[in-house]
């Protein structure tokens, strides 16, 4: 195709996040550490986790929809902290976790071991979360507005949120 303008102003990607609700999510693979500098001129460490509907509670999304669930600023704030934290508490993993790294979690992002770990032992595993859009800059943002552990009545039989991802057992 050679360089020309078409007159197009906007074009449809075909990504279209899942309807706001209630659902089972499971991590797939694809997950990234990305940094950026922040305003404070600070390295700021985030994680860019692929997410997948495994089964509808309440909601009009379908078994199969994806999104990214984003924790920013890991390193730099408290919140992003907390917010890996309690992921790994939702998807079963934080015992481990906690017995294996030892430090705070701000700390353990920037250690490769504990990235890799996270890589592994994330994978598959599952975790409950109502989400909704929010308005940022003009854009629809996905807002995870609660999350926890899957519920035992909407838990799925092959995939309890307290099973270790398949892909590594070992430590």
């Amino acid at each position: 195709m050679q360089i020309s303008n078409t007159g197009e102003t906007n074009k449809d990607m075909g990504y279209t996040p899942p309807a706001p609700g209630r659902y089972v999510w499971q991590i797939s693979e694809g997950m990234k550490i990305a940094d950026k500098e922040n305003g404070d001129g600070v390295n700021a460490r985030s994680l860019q986790i692929p997410i997948e509907i495994v089964r509808v509670i309440e909601g009009d999304a379908e078994e199969g929809d994806k999104a990214t669930y984003f924790i920013n600023g890991i390193n730099t704030n408290d919140m992003g902290e907390r917010r890996l934290n309690e992921l790994l508490i939702w998807t079963g993993q934080v015992d481990e976790f906690a017995k294996h790294f030892k430090g705070d979690v701000k700390d353990l992002i920037m250690d490769e071991k504990f990235v890799n770990k996270l890589y592994l032992k994330l994978l598959n595993s599952t975790f409950e979360a109502t989400h909704n859009f929010r308005e940022w800059e003009g854009k629809k943002i996905f807002n995870v507005t609660n999350m926890g552990v899957v519920s035992k009545k909407t838990s799925m039989v092959n995939t309890p949120a307290s099973e270790p991802a398949a892909a590594d057992n070992s430590w």
